[in-house]
């Protein structure tokens, strides 16, 4: 599995769509993985493989091109968490060892605007956490900062193959959804006056890791397209 950079910006961000000056690819996988510290799991099986090579989604995203519209770059991934576990809200780094479960996710793969294909899997948490330096207890949210000449749908989630303009829904019915228990709103929370990035972005980076995606914030490639239990007005 190669090597991916992670950009992520301060949570102000999130919801005003500014960013400052961030630390380098490098610099910012150290910050996460220090902050992770002695929480991480200690995994003592067999050597990780890729945990998506058996539904053919391990490392199938070229590189980037920022020369080229969005849809003129496939694959599009959208990512529908059919059902996740009850700690998907909790801080990452704030005793995850602890936590076990599984996501249920249905997995759409655009080739081309015309040509998909589905899958529908478990995503297990720490069996397929291949990415140990990365989703920490950083003061940091994953977002987006969309070209204008892009094709997008803005703030409406779908399937695809155009992508929205951010990585996950915030609707009042998500919203409620991460809200569940704690202070938080989708990949990020505030939890006792500090800030956290929750156990779903640790999930998007993992997924973005083992599809062989770069996050950067034009590349608006991968996302997700809800969570069914949000939409069901679930608790």
């Amino acid at each position: 599995m190669r090597a991916r950079g992670v950009l992520a910006i301060g949570i102000a961000a999130l919801f005003l769509g500014s960013c400052g000056k961030l630390p380098d690819s490098d610099g910012l996988r150290q910050m996460l993985h220090n902050a992770q510290g002695d929480t991480a799991p200690v995994y003592k099986g067999p050597p990780i493989t890729n945990p998506l090579a058996p539904y053919g989604l391990a490392d199938i995203f070229p590189n980037y091109n920022s020369q080229l519209p969005i849809m003129q770059q496939w694959p599009h991934v959208a990512v529908t968490v059919v059902h996740a576990p009850p700690f998907h809200f909790h801080d990452a780094t704030s005793g995850s060892s602890s936590l076990s479960g599984c996501w249920t996710l249905r997995v759409r793969v655009w080739r081309s605007r015309t040509v998909s294909d589905v899958k529908q899997f478990d995503w297990c948490y720490p069996r397929d956490a291949t990415s140990a330096a990365l989703g920490g207890g950083a003061p940091m949210a994953l977002t987006r900062i969309p070209r204008v000449s892009d094709e997008t749908t803005g703030n409406q989630y779908t399937e695809g193959p155009v992508p929205p303009d951010g990585i996950l829904p915030m609707d009042k019915a998500h919203r409620r959804f991460y809200d569940r228990g704690a202070d938080f709103a989708g990949f990020a929370g505030n939890e006792e006056g500090r800030f956290t990035l929750t156990m779903d972005a640790l999930l998007y980076v993992n997924l973005a890791d083992q599809m062989g995606f770069d996050i950067v914030p034009q590349d608006l490639r991968l996302w997700f397209a809800g969570f069914e239990e949000a939409k069901a007005g679930q608790p």
